[in-house]
């Protein structure tokens, strides 16, 4: 065979092997005076010298190029090395490491067992019929189906300054303030809630830590400020439980359902603690009582305590004096009931409380009983 006709039969051949699908087809040097050692550092094919670095084209120092995909290997400073479960004798496809992808895409294009090339990194398009990147040149929905196209090169579309799919034109999210989603379509981006701020609070729709006494709060809640004596405690606002707080007894009301004294006449209320709760009787303190009504307004010093007794379990006790009023439980009790201050309570400096049962037939006639805390440094 003439060395034309050789290097015609070698040019065919070549193009067959690219075409079965690899992404990088090789350059031949077509210098004359045959292929060898002196004259190639690559591999021969035929009479033509070839650089001898891809998977279907390896070899060096002019000797006879192997197809290293046919075996499953990678061509490696020109010799074929490794050996892989992917390669031409097991996937029609091409190869993710060893993985033979099921289908080919623009971000993972080849055929006959070749490595997967990404087209849309080089502004290409995968050609489904043989596997190979193809310059395209009009971006569209037939060439940029999964992606949007910027100028006229198709991108994936999942990026806030590149957004978009179907072939469309990208949108720049960001010059909305907005980001990319997952549908490819620019969002708002999400305010500060329990969904985005789990861990922290919300103060003018930005996440903050949640743990400082000037922004204290957790789950996506608005910050409160912690006032004094308190401390931002896992989110919370907490009081400690060595701080001193002055009580006071502001107010009742009771229904009219109950007639308290036999000759028809109302009550005579007054109010007293025990800070040992209801069990012992021993009242550490009583307010002045108000003669014939149901509904007294004393605003008594109950004197101060810790926080450590008022969120602890002590007894409120209101008492119907009947002209004979002393510190201590008398024949008649109006209502009788355990109390437990919270934090928020002291911090809001009251407490209302509406059930408290009057313990001679456990029936509660109070309709509301307003206690106020007030810090004492």
């Amino acid at each position: 065979m003439h060395t034309d006709a050789r290097r015609r039969a070698a040019l065919a051949l070549l193009l067959i092997v690219g075409c079965s699908g690899d992404p990088t087809p090789p350059t031949p040097d077509l210098r004359s005076g045959g292929c060898g050692p002196k004259s190639c550092s690559g591999c021969c094919m035929a009479e033509l010298c070839l650089d001898g670095n891809t998977e279907a084209f390896c070899g060096l120092s002019g000797g006879a190029c192997i197809n290293c995909a046919a075996s499953g290997q990678a061509c490696v400073t020109g010799t074929c090395q490794g050996g892989v479960s992917c390669g031409t004798a097991t996937c029609g496809t091409c190869c993710e490491g060893s993985q033979c992808v099921s289908s080919i895409d623009d971000t993972a294009c080849g055929a006959g067992g070749v490595k997967c090339a990404d087209c849309s990194a080089q502004g290409k398009t995968c050609d489904q019929n043989f596997g190979a990147c193809v310059s395209s040149s009009t971006c569209g929905p037939s060439s940029c189906g999964t992606g949007c196209c910027k100028a006229d090169t198709c991108t994936k579309g999942d990026q806030d300054a590149a957004c978009g799919t179907g072939g469309g034109a990208c949108a720049d999210c960001t010059v909305g303030g907005k980001t990319c989603g997952a549908t490819k379509s620019c969002e708002a981006t999400p305010s500060c809630g329990p969904t985005t701020c789990s861990t922290g609070c919300c103060a003018a729709g930005v996440c903050e830590t949640g743990d400082t006494s000037s922004q204290c709060g957790t789950s996506g809640a608005a910050c409160k400020a912690c006032s004094s004596p308190a401390a931002c405690t896992n989110g919370a606002c907490t009081v400690p439980s060595t701080s001193n707080w002055k009580v006071t007894a502001v107010s009742a009301t009771f229904n009219t359902s109950k007639q308290w004294d036999g000759s028809g006449d109302l009550p005579d209320p007054y109010f007293g603690v025990d800070w040992g709760g209801c069990t012992s009787w021993n009242l550490n303190k009583c307010g002045p009582w108000q003669k014939d009504t149901t509904s007294p307004v004393w605003n008594a010093d109950m004197g101060t305590v810790p926080a450590s007794t008022l969120k602890g379990s002590w007894c409120a006790i209101i008492m119907d004096g009947d002209s004979l009023f002393a510190c201590f439980v008398p024949y008649q009790t109006m209502a009788s009931c355990q109390v437990t201050v919270t934090d928020a309570d002291l911090l809001a400096g009251s407490k209302t409380i509406t059930n408290c049962p009057c313990p001679d037939d456990n029936v509660n006639y109070l309709t509301s009983l307003k206690l106020q805390f007030t810090y004492v440094p």
